[in-house]
C-alpha cells in the first residue's frame, strides 16, 4: 500500500464553508506543494453522499455496529469510573 501524501487530508476533505483542523506541518506542506482536488461541482466531497452510504452499508453488513460507533454513550462511562 502506498504511503499517503502529507497533504491528503486537505486535498480530499476541504469543502467551502467548513473548518479543518490540522497540524502545522500539514498546513506548511500544503502551502509548499499542495493542490485542491476539484470535481465538477468544485470540491472532492459534495455530491458523494450515495458513495459514502454504500461504504457505510457495506461496513454495517460486515457486522460492525455503526450505531455503537457513532453514538456517545454517557451511561457506559458511568459504569467504569475513572477515579476509584
Amino acid at each position: 500500500m502506498a504511503t499517503p501524501s502529507d497533504t491528503v487530508y486537505v486535498t480530499e476533505l476541504v469543502v467551502p464553508g467548513t473548518v479543518n483542523t490540522m497540524p502545522e506541518a500539514t498546513l506548511d506542506a500544503f502551502d509548499n506543494h499542495g493542490s485542491l482536488r476539484r470535481a465538477d461541482n468544485g470540491d472532492a466531497v459534495t455530491g458523494r453522499a450515495p458513495e459514502a452510504r454504500e461504504v457505510l452499508d457495506a461496513v454495517a453488513a460486515s457486522g460492525v455496529d455503526l450505531t455503537e460507533i457513532f453514538t456517545w454513550n454517557v451511561t457506559a462511562l458511568s459504569v467504569h469510573p475513572l477515579v476509584g
